[in-house]
């Protein structure tokens, strides 16, 4: 169920689709139109249609992401905490500026989108302390920026697979005072739970169990889907409550997952990337559903 504390929902849905949509794409959008999803996050921002999901979906929570490159947060331009409190700055200025957030297309009084994400799988969890310091003072003056502005931020929305939660409390105060929502992508290969499944089933690791959540095997799983979970409860949640809704921004299924020569591509492609000699890498592409691979998000209540 849809986590309702922070945004409710104000008419019945009957799936957790969500959708996110990469670029003008008419079949994407008569989707949405189609589904109802209660959550779109999009890298297109047409006006008119943006304004037609929200009046057929009113209670959408419709999530912008903006393109840049390069990601700069602050490390290109002097790799002070002054230089990422300005390029979060000029992040938000310039997603305020595109002409959908313009009140002449606010829409019962409000602005089409709910929400804002700032950079896209910036860094690996294994960068230096420094680096995630900056990201943390980036990120919360992009968050004050657009929270005076209206929009909900989205935080974090690191690549599958990064970040603990004991890592964010320490290195990331400020944006965890600062934001309600926080985004995770979640991905993994063949299936969608093949390493939480592992996790499960491995020999016990009372190191790695998450308090509260854990269901006491193996080391609890929840290392790539469903990793919100074990992040969640590794200290944010024991200090902060109830504060913070998570957010899947991405999930879905790729190959990218193994690393190495395994390409980012999803289960509609028919090539197989991962080298045979991984054990669990190598799947038939052809008969897995091409629904699975749809790149989606949505609102979680964990």
């Amino acid at each position: 169920m849809y986590n309702q504390k922070n945004h409710p929902f104000n008419s019945f849905y009957n799936h957790k689709f969500g959708f996110h949509i990469t670029g003008p794409r008419q079949d994407a959008f008569a989707e949405v139109l189609r589904l109802r999803p209660k959550v779109v996050k999009t890298l297109d921002f047409s006006v008119d249609v943006m304004r037609r999901i929200r009046q057929e979906i009113p209670d959408v929570f419709l999530i912008g992401r903006l393109f840049v490159h390069p990601q700069d947060f602050g490390q290109l331009s002097g790799g002070t905490a002054r230089d990422a409190r300005r390029k979060g700055v000029e992040m938000a200025e310039r997603i305020l500026r595109e002409e959908v957030n313009r009140d002449r297309h606010h829409f019962r009084g409000r602005p089409l989108f709910n929400a804002w994400e700032s950079l896209n799988e910036v860094f690996p969890e294994w960068s230096d302390d420094n680096t995630h310091k900056l990201f943390d003072e980036y990120q919360v003056a992009f968050g004050q920026k657009m929270l005076a502005a209206g929009f909900e931020p989205v935080a974090f929305n690191f690549g599958q697979g990064n970040g603990r939660g004991r890592q964010w409390l320490r290195l990331y105060p400020g944006t965890l005072e600062t934001y309600t929502y926080l985004g995770f992508h979640e991905y993994d290969w063949p299936t969608m739970d093949r390493l939480h499944r592992i996790g499960l089933e491995g020999p016990s690791e009372p190191q790695n169990r998450v308090p509260l959540v854990g269901v006491g095997r193996g080391n609890d799983g929840m290392w790539r889907c469903l990793r919100y979970r074990r992040v969640m409860y590794e200290g944010i949640r024991q200090k902060f409550g109830d504060k913070h809704t998570v957010i899947i921004t991405e999930c879905g299924m790729t190959q990218g997952v193994w690393g190495g020569a395994a390409r980012d591509i999803g289960p509609w492609a028919k090539q197989l990337t991962v080298p045979h000699n991984i054990p669990g890498g190598v799947v038939n592409t052809l008969f897995i559903p091409k629904i699975i691979g749809k790149r989606c998000c949505g609102i979680t209540a964990s």
